[in-house]
């Protein structure tokens, strides 16, 4: 701020008015910019207000010149001048050394032309302070006080505003003695009665006494505009009474440091009003502060031993919404919570205890979109300090989670795209290529299957597991290679007829001629019209299983075609050693030995894979 000229003016003789100290400033400072992440960066919050270290014990500080009040009341003294005191600063320093000042006044508080004007060159300043007796190179006149008017004052060349009203009172004489009760009346704009008192030191203005004498009170004391004191039980020093919508009291401070109302009890518990704020404390320590002007609204400060622990604002800046800062024990921030943001939206803001912050949650963050929820790894590095972000647009919620070196590793989306695309979940490697895609839908319209597709480290496509391949189409895997550790054999489903043996895992199976599509257990010798082996016998389960739901191509035993299977099997025919050809038998399911070779074409099952010497039992066979 560079002041150029601040002052102060106060009439002493014929004229009453206020005259505001003014100040020409030149720029002004305001908050960062806010940015929503990833390009969002949560702004630094304002700091905690300063402990009071020290008060008063009694009363204020005596005034100096420039914090006396805009006006004071004296006698006015009859004849055709009046005495004009003012306070001169200059670039913030009180000015010393002479001063040409013009003096004018006007009809109006802006414009106009000038009704009166005198010059009074090499005016002595000392200490800011100033004093000239209006109408002493041109005489004022009683026509100029008819109507309002405003004096204007101009200072080595510059005119400083605003004007300031002039009012009149008339003229008084003291008598020497009051007979009492002594009542005065009259229709004017000034005081009826105007007290000075010229004695230096301690002195009064008036003074007044109620018997018994524990109560009394001033007006004009020393340093007091009024001052009451009273020691009464249940006694009051100052009492104002109102009815009718009348102010019960009116308190004005003059001076930026003089409250206008400072209260003290015989405790610990003090308060003040200055400037319109309200402040209370706790022996030395400022606890509440309740100011009705910040940014030009209202704002309330709560405290713990002088430290700000809350600070609620009803306009964080000029033209925004509310704001609300919570303090930790150390004075650092805890939380703000601010009525209108990013996108003209709420946000509440959590910090560590560092002071940067480590969750974000906007009402919006942008004019397009939702809510967002952003929680911060490391806030100070910025973007790249996030572990967690999720927002909310016109496609639904989106998520992106980071790892420990600010990559984005996992992104989810409830919508993909602008279309009726469904979810989507994407994973990446340490090198932020995606090795996993979840998609809830596979391509647009409504109504397609998921799909999950993997990648090699290089981003190619290497596994595809496909919902709905093509556009109602059956589901599907594409793979390069299928690796199946579960099971040892290639089985389809087929319906088995039961007869008077049970069928089991490990018998053979024919063709049922009576039944196209299904099988039984085989019974005769090189049966020609063998089928597999029932899957599962021994522990070992199929591979893979094969069959079509709804068709004859389907059923509800698993019958092995071609792998590793054991097969139940009888040595009636020879003992069987591993790499015999194995066939059917008369026995209902059995296999045996094939020893007649001119009969094993079409009748072979396999090649036995282990040895069986005498009776029955399991032999492992391949298919």
């Amino acid at each position: 701020m560079n002041t150029i000229y601040r002052f102060a003016g106060l009439l002493l003789a014929g004229f009453l008015f206020a005259m505001p100290v003014l100040a020409q400033e030149e720029g002004s400072g305001g908050p960062p910019p806010q940015v929503d992440p990833p390009a969002v960066e949560e702004p630094t919050p304002p700091g905690p207000g300063d402990a009071v270290t020290s008060e008063p014990a009694d009363a204020p500080a005596p005034e100096s010149p420039k914090d006396k009040p805009a006006a004071e009341l004296n006698q006015f003294a009859i004849g055709n001048q009046t005495s004009y005191q003012g306070y001169l600063e200059k670039a913030g320093v009180p000015v010393d050394g002479p001063v040409n000042f013009t003096f004018r006044l006007f009809g109006a508080a802006s414009g106009g032309t000038a009704l009166w004007s005198e010059t009074q060159n090499n005016v002595g300043v000392a200490d800011g302070v100033y004093q000239v007796a209006l109408g002493a190179v041109s005489a004022l006149t009683a026509s100029l006080f008819e109507d309002p008017v405003w004096l204007e004052v101009v200072a080595d060349g510059q005119t400083l505003a605003p004007r300031t009203q002039m009012l009149p009172s008339p003229a008084s004489y003291v008598s020497k003695s009051l007979e009492l009760p002594f009542i005065a009346s009259a229709s004017v704009g000034n005081p009826v009665i105007s007290v000075s008192n010229t004695q230096s030191g301690t002195a009064s203005g008036v003074f007044g006494r109620h018997n018994p004498t524990n109560s009394y009170g001033y007006l004009g004391y020393t340093n007091y505009g009024l001052f009451g004191y009273t020691s009464a039980t249940n006694g009051v020093a100052a009492y104002g009474y109102g009815t009718n919508d009348a102010y019960g009291g009116f308190f004005y401070g003059g001076g930026a440091n003089n409250p206008a109302l400072y209260v003290n009890t015989p405790g610990d518990e003090a308060g003040e009003f200055r400037n319109g704020t309200v402040t209370v404390y706790e022996g030395l320590y400022r606890e509440v502060e309740l100011d009705p002007n910040a940014n030009g609204a209202g704002e309330l400060i709560l405290a713990r031993d002088g430290s700000t622990r809350a600070w609620l604002r009803a306009a964080e800046s000029s033209g925004t919404g509310a704001g609300l800062y919570l303090y930790d024990g150390s004075g650092a921030t805890g939380a703000h919570l601010a009525a209108q943001s990013t996108a003209d939206a709420g946000r509440l803001t959590l910090y560590d205890d560092d002071g940067n912050s480590s969750a974000v949650l906007y009402g919006k963050v942008s004019s397009s979109s939702g809510g967002s929820l952003r929680l911060f790894r490391d806030p100070a590095s910025g973007a790249n300090g996030f572990g967690y972000v999720t927002d909310v647009t016109s496609n639904g919620a989106t998520t992106w989670y980071y790892d420990g070196s600010g990559s984005n590793t996992i992104y989810m989306t409830a919508q993909d795209g602008s279309g009726d695309e469904g979810a989507r979940m994407t994973l990446k490697n340490g090198s932020n290529q995606t090795t996993i895609q979840l998609d809830g839908q596979e391509g647009t319209g409504v109504g397609h299957g998921g799909q999950i597709t993997l990648y090699d480290g290089n981003g190619n496509t290497t596994v595809e597991i496909d919902g709905e391949y093509g556009t109602d189409g059956p589901g599907r895997v594409t793979t390069e290679v299928l690796e199946i550790t579960g099971g040892s054999d290639l089985a389809e489903y087929f319906d088995v007829a039961e007869t008077s043996t049970v069928p089991e895992p490990g018998m053979v199976v024919s063709i049922d001629p009576s039944r196209p599509g299904q099988l039984m257990l085989a019974s005769e010798a090189y049966d020609k019209k063998v089928a597999g082996v029932i899957s599962g016998a021994n522990g070992i389960a199929p591979g893979m299983m094969m069959g079509q739901a709804g068709t004859e191509a389907y059923g509800d035993t698993p019958v092995a075609l071609t792998g590793r299977v054991y097969v139940w099997a009888s040595a009636a025919n020879g003992p069987i050693e591993p790499g015999d050809e194995l066939t059917t038998s008369t026995k209902p399911g059995y296999a045996m030995l094939a020893s007649d070779h001119t009969r094993t074409r079409g009748a072979v099952i396999g090649k036995a894979m282990t040895a069986l010497e005498a009776g029955e039992g399991l032999v492992l066979v391949l298919l």
